[in-house]
């Protein structure tokens, strides 16, 4: 069923960070209104663009100069086609494991925006569904030799599953886990908790995987208390506007990282996207720094994605942002991190 005609010869088993992960096409309608039961509305705008997590976060870290595959599946149809070209435009991402397939439409994502920012979404994971446990021996060696290694929940858990228990038990693989389980499910197994490094999740994503409401500080705690006893290592929970926070098993008091709100974002879908690539890209080229510093430079980063149109085009190059954002210096501070 695969295609391997574009694997490239020239393609070697290596990349810093790998993503595991999926492709999606979204086609966007904007409206004033969201459409109720059997209604029809009339749009003002539709935008097609290149999306899903996998390559989402893929993209972020490639746009910070990070080495970087990306394991996924593509239809062998006019958008899988494109969505790899748009990929391959990238240097520093490895499209060696990215299979077209025969028979199989790409991964599509249909969306309606209203002006208030509200939103209906359908996802058809096509291709998505077929990343499995023979395409992950077929990477084996890439994996190994990754610093990084990212998956999130738009492609089989199976899959997953699957990966981390080989590299669990791998004496060769010294790799950080960053699980993205977004779109999050309940329960979620626990054995992914537990072989992830670190979870990273938004507040309503903390919700279903706890089954728990968050209204206030005292249940955030209480939310990410509950996290740790389901055995997981590190967890990173984000926010929105009001930053992040974050808890290890060996430091469970909850810290919170805040950054200067953005009053007017210009767009901010993908920003989760955006920092958990960033987080990647930090735990590899700066490993040194103290887990509040990656946190607070990703969110700088992710910030600066919420000033731009679009969504993969909207994560920031390198060479726009900030020097100390690069250095080794550390610029965490009282003002950026909070005990709750």
């Amino acid at each position: 069923m695969g295609d391997w005609s574009h694997c490239v010869a020239n393609l070697k088993d290596e990349a810093d960070i790998v993503v595991v992960g999926s492709c999606l096409v979204e086609f966007i309608t904007y409206v004033q209104t969201l459409p109720k039961p059997e209604e029809t509305v009339k749009g003002y705008h539709f935008e097609q663009r290149f999306s899903g997590k996998g390559a989402n976060q893929c993209v972020a870290a490639a746009k910070l100069r990070a080495s970087v595959a990306l394991i996924s599946k593509l239809g062998n149809d006019k958008f899988g086609k494109s969505y790899l070209e748009e990929l391959r435009k990238y240097n520093s991402i490895n499209t060696k494991y990215i299979w077209l397939l025969q028979d199989v439409t790409t991964g599509v994502c249909s969306k309606v925006i209203s002006n208030k920012g509200t939103h209906q979404t359908n996802i058809i994971p096509g291709a998505n569904t077929y990343l499995s446990a023979s395409d992950i021996d077929a990477a084996k060696n890439l994996l190994l030799k990754a610093k990084v290694i990212m998956f999130q929940g738009e492609t089989p858990w199976e899959t997953t599953l699957y990966c981390l228990s080989k590299l669990h038990v791998s004496l060769e693989s010294r790799a950080k886990i960053i699980v993205n389980p977004s779109p999050a499910v309940y329960p979620l197994n626990p054995i992914v908790m537990i072989l992830a490094d670190i979870i990273c999740i938004n507040e309503q994503e903390a919700e279903i995987i706890t089954d728990m409401k968050i209204n206030n500080e005292e249940d955030l705690a209480d939310c990410m208390e509950k996290l740790l006893d389901m055995k997981c290592n590190t967890v990173i929970i984000t926010l929105g506007g009001s930053g992040v926070v974050y808890a290890t098993r060996d430091n469970p008091r909850l810290k919170t990282i805040t950054v200067d709100h953005v009053e007017y974002p210009i767009e901010s879908e993908g920003v989760g996207d955006c920092f958990v690539g960033a987080l990647a890209y930090y735990l590899c080229y700066f490993p040194q720094l103290p887990l509040g510093e990656i946190i607070l430079r990703s969110c700088h980063v992710a910030r600066q994605s919420l000033f731009n149109v679009g969504l993969q085009n909207s994560f920031p190059d390198k060479e726009t942002l900030p020097d100390n954002l690069f250095s080794l210096k550390c610029e965490l501070n009282t003002s950026n991190l909070l005990d709750i």
